[in-house]
């Protein structure tokens, strides 16, 4: 028989699982980012991307591919930008 503690060791399981699978996802991320691999980064993000943030008064991205644009237009005006994880939590 399936008892709650069954259910609450599950639900952990599949938290613990989430927050790598997460945790791995931003990596690949920023590492995407860093080496210019639009290809890689297109893999990661989602093609309904939102980002919900401006910078400069600049419009919001509302695309993977608007995001991957953007991204290659800041190499072209800063070609040494480097991200950088320093602390990266995934809980709750």
């Amino acid at each position: 028989m399936y008892s709650e503690l069954d259910a609450c060791r599950k639900v952990t399981e599949n938290t613990t699982e989430n927050i790598s699978e997460n945790k791995r996802i931003i990596r690949e991320f920023v590492a995407a980012v860093n080496h210019q691999d639009w290809e890689k980064l297109a893999q990661v993000v989602s093609p309904d991307f939102v980002r919900h943030s401006s910078a400069a008064g600049q419009p919001g991205i509302k695309s993977r591919d608007g995001l991957i644009e953007f991204l290659s237009n800041e190499f072209t005006v800063f070609p040494d930008a480097h991200e950088t994880i320093e602390d990266l939590m995934a809980i709750g």
